[in-house]
């Protein structure tokens, strides 16, 4: 499509193409933040939640495996 050279003339109508379009996009765009008021916190989760550490994870993930096969926890 760009094989050839633009014209001063091509490259304005591209650009005010572009704008057209920016301007249509930011028009349309949703808000998506509870700022912009749309979307409200969950209620009961709570808003800083502890990070979980990879370790912490994994023997999580391994519990939850552990229970969804049927098996029983080893006591030692």
């Amino acid at each position: 499509m760009l094989g050839t050279r633009m014209t001063n003339q091509e490259e304005d109508e591209v650009e005010d193409e572009l704008e057209a379009l920016a301007a249509e996009a930011n028009r349309l765009r949703m808000p998506s933040t509870v700022q912009e008021g749309v979307i409200a916190p969950m209620p009961n989760v709570p808003v800083d939640a502890p990070k979980e550490t990879a370790k912490e994870r994994a023997a999580r993930r391994a519990r939850e495996r552990e229970v969804d096969n049927g098996a029983e926890p080893i006591l030692a």
